[in-house]
């Protein structure tokens, strides 16, 4: 109903310092469009592609892109499905927000903001991204909310109780005990040969597995986003 998820949209302050980050990690640079008054950058590695928002601070944002935007609207709006803001007309880049349970913020915009690298890599020194996982108190709220716009979510009880999305679109939400914030989940066959490359890089690392495999590995970026190996 939303359409093509398009990007992850994160806000990133330095702009050049989370670019050269997720390229350092093998990410490929996407072309992007100017759409947007503020610097604007996106990064891809297999199906996850991040737009990097040099704006004001705002909500970690999923983006959608619809190529009618006013008929999603009035169709959510029946539903009663609130709609946080809108901006529709024939001389606009129309595009809509609202929020799930969760309180990630969904923007569904009327047309592609980038062209994605065609040799995006499908590995990075993190491995293979898996989900995108969001922290909610009220798992079944979430779930209701997103059967009405018609996805399914699925219990999953690794690497922690999870709810998770269908797989073209790479999405899962954790109680907050798991983990305080929204988290890349990332699989690697060996965490600690990656924490070795990581760290051989000049990666700083927040936590890393041990030899013997057991922990984790957390790497942040510039923005604040975390991504995470779990051995």
């Amino acid at each position: 109903m939303l359409g093509q998820l398009l990007e992850l949209s994160v806000h990133a302050p330095d702009t050049g310092a989370s670019f050269d980050h997720y390229q350092k990690l093998g990410f490929g640079a996407a072309t992007a469009g100017d759409v947007w008054p503020h610097a604007y950058g996106v990064m891809c590695c297999g199906n996850l592609a991040l737009g990097l928002h040099g704006m004001a601070a705002r909500p970690l944002t999923l983006t959608f892109v619809q190529p009618d935007v006013a008929r999603l609207h009035r169709e959510l709006e029946a539903m009663g499905t609130p709609v946080t803001d809108a901006v529709l007309g024939h001389d606009a880049f129309n595009r809509i927000e609202l929020a799930d349970p969760s309180g990630v913020m969904l923007r569904v915009l009327e047309a592609r903001s980038f062209s994605a690298p065609p040799d995006t890599p499908d590995t990075t020194l993190l491995g293979t991204f898996w989900r995108l996982s969001l922290p909610t108190i009220n798992p079944a709220r979430v779930e209701a909310f997103w059967r009405r716009l018609g996805r399914q979510l699925t219990p999953l009880g690794a690497p922690w109780p999870s709810l998770v999305m269908d797989d073209d679109w790479p999405l899962a939400w954790h109680h907050p005990e798991a983990h305080a914030g929204p988290v890349l989940l990332f699989q690697h066959p060996d965490p600690a040969a990656a924490a070795d490359r990581l760290e051989a890089r000049r990666f700083e690392l927040e936590e890393r597995p041990l030899p013997s495999g057991d922990g984790r590995l957390l790497l942040r970026a510039p923005e604040d986003l975390p991504a995470l190996l779990l051995a």
